[in-house]
């Protein structure tokens, strides 16, 4: 079964269609997921370093410098890919 953004199926019908079909929901899974990465962007530096401290903090752990520059470095990266899709017009 395919995924249709203008018709998605309910909780009650996924639900129904993992018990029946269980490889036509998996399929349904991956085409929603396909559609919603369409629109996904990079996070930026702000957020990667934000999400990374989050995580870090929830495991009792604190990053280390090497980590921290690693992130930076991937945040500006993300930033360049983010920017050149706005010049390109692709949003």
């Amino acid at each position: 079964m395919l995924y249709d953004p203008n018709n998605p199926l309910t909780d009650e019908q996924l639900e129904e269609l993992g018990k029946e079909d269980f490889d036509s929901f998996l399929e349904y899974l991956d085409g929603q997921s396909a559609e919603l990465l369409k629109n996904a962007r990079p996070l930026n530096s702000y957020e990667l370093k934000r999400m990374s401290s989050i995580t870090a903090a929830e495991q009792n752990k604190q990053l280390s410098e090497e980590e921290f520059q690693r992130i930076k470095k991937l945040g500006k990266e993300n930033e360049t890919q983010i920017l050149n899709k706005h010049k390109d017009g692709r949003n």
